[in-house]
């Protein structure tokens, strides 16, 4: 979980959804629905590779154990979601070409909506309009305004950012959303982005090769939607 209260998942899902002046209306996902659940499957694999219980080698997928074989970590207690993944993902050995649709197919995203709900940070959850999409109620619209501002605040200053927001920003940009997140950074912030994504790509730390894996695999996945393999 971020220094502001909500783990990643979560904060990706708030971000990717309309905002529509700050009202209390019901917010529509600016993302297809499939392409929302991979976004949703690749950030519940980072929180677990933020937890320290999963990493990615050559886009595999493996728990973190000990010489043996126990597991060093586990997902924080409390988190059925997050529970649930890692069962999940420590039961065999697959890529994330496997997994992320995998979780996707599992309707994870309807599994993050229903912890932001039971946090109180939606209070509703509607079908609107001849296709019957989701929208989702805020309990806070100013509040939920607030979450891009502040990242965009930080990208201004070029300000030092946590690991947290590393990952919540690379994964903004792997899916597609930079534009509709942050729709008026100036050339600065925006050139600041970009090296933030260089250094990643080039990081040796394994947390980030294994975020950097993960947010690969959301951009495939988006542009390639018709070609899923499934576990």
């Amino acid at each position: 979980m971020n220094s502001h209260g909500l783990p990643l998942a979560d904060e990706l899902f708030l971000l990717g959804l309309e905002d529509p002046a700050a009202s209390a209306q019901p917010r529509r996902p600016r993302l297809a629905a499939d392409a929302l659940g991979y976004l949703m499957g690749a950030a519940l694999i980072a929180e677990l590779v933020l937890a320290g219980c999963i990493t990615v080698d050559h886009n595999v997928v493996y728990a973190v154990v000990d010489d043996h074989g126990a597991p060093v970590a586990g997902p924080p207690e409390g988190d059925d979601v997050l529970l649930g993944v890692y069962e999940h993902l420590r039961s065999e050995c697959n890529g994330l070409d496997k997994w992320v649709p995998y979780l996707q197919l599992q309707d994870v995203a309807g599994s993050v909506a229903g912890r932001l709900r039971e946090r109180g940070v939606l209070v509703g959850v509607e079908r609107v309009g001849l296709r019957r999409r989701l929208v989702y109620r805020p309990a806070d619209p100013l509040w939920l305004s607030w979450r891009p501002v502040r990242l965009s605040n930080l990208l201004k200053q070029s300000a030092a950012l946590s690991l947290d927001d590393r990952v919540l920003l690379t994964l903004i940009n792997a899916c597609g959303l930079r534009q509709s997140v942050f729709p008026a950074l100036t050339p600065e912030a925006s050139h600041y982005l970009d090296a933030l994504l260089d250094e990643l790509r080039t990081s040796s730390e394994w947390r980030l090769r294994a975020v950097h894996q993960i947010a690969e695999q959301v951009k495939w996945l988006t542009n390639h939607s018709a070609f899923i393999p499934h576990v």
